[in-house]
């Protein structure tokens, strides 16, 4: 089975593009040795004419367009922009609309993740819901991470799992990975230490024992995401790559 693609999440850089603008970011990242960029949806940005261009020429390749939740039942634009890049992973983080609270926003979240799903599967879309740590809360006993996954369809809702996320949450991100390996379509490698974020290989979790388990399963792309650096974002995501390069043979 071949190894997974290696990409980074551009929020990482995010303050590189307000900045310095998108190509000094992209460029960064493909200097870095990375493959790909997963990212929300450029073509609504309206800051690049040709974004499909602009990664051609650096050599990069789309892992997939990360969304919030609001965005689900307006889907024209990322669709586009993933038909556009090649791509075919459509990435959801949270649920609910304001409104609705606890666990009934969970449940809401998947009738609506089944039909999105069902509609884009149909199109070739990979429809993956990201978590963060507060679906890891409970509700008479019940997190409502687990009521979503129960709800929704394992063979259309798929996973895209944060590493770092899943550790905030309380939670050991080598059993979890185990534990719903088989609906995992991507994952975020994220570190984490003392509570904070770190580097990957530069903090508590055993990323060994992860890629271990992932190596299981036929996984297209590792997305490296830092939501804060301590160092400059491209230094960061430079030591993450390095390590997995070099400590994990990715």
């Amino acid at each position: 089975m071949a190894k997974p693609k290696v990409a980074v999440e551009l929020y990482t850089l995010r303050r590189v593009v307000e900045q310095e603008g998108l190509e000094t970011a992209l460029r960064q990242i493909a200097d870095a040795g990375y493959e790909g960029v997963e990212s929300g949806d450029l073509l609504a940005s309206g800051e690049v004419e040709d974004v499909r261009g602009l990664f051609d020429r650096l050599g990069l390749r789309c892992a997939g367009v990360h969304l919030g939740y609001e965005q689900v039942a307006d889907p024209d634009s990322p669709l586009q922009f993933l038909e556009e890049m090649g791509s075919k992973y459509f990435i959801v983080s949270g649920v609910g609309n304001f409104k609705t609270k606890g666990m009934r926003a969970f449940e809401e979240a998947a009738d609506l993740f089944n039909k999105a799903a069902r509609a884009f599967a149909s199109m070739g879309v990979v429809f993956c819901y990201h978590n963060h740590s507060f679906e890891f809360e409970e509700f008479d006993g019940v997190r409502g991470i687990d009521r979503l996954y129960e709800l929704t369809d394992p063979k259309l809702v798929k996973l895209c799992l944060d590493t770092y996320w899943v550790r905030h949450g309380e939670d050991d991100p080598v059993a979890f990975v185990r534990k719903h390996l088989a609906r995992i379509a991507l994952v975020h490698f994220k570190d984490y230490r003392d509570g904070e974020f770190a580097e990957v290989g530069e903090g508590e979790i055993d990323f060994a024992a992860l890629l271990k388990e992932l190596a299981k399963i036929d996984l297209e792309w590792i997305t490296v995401e830092q939501d804060e650096t301590t160092r400059p974002p491209s230094e960061s995501i430079a030591l993450s790559r390095r390590n997995l390069r070099e400590r994990f043979e990715v």
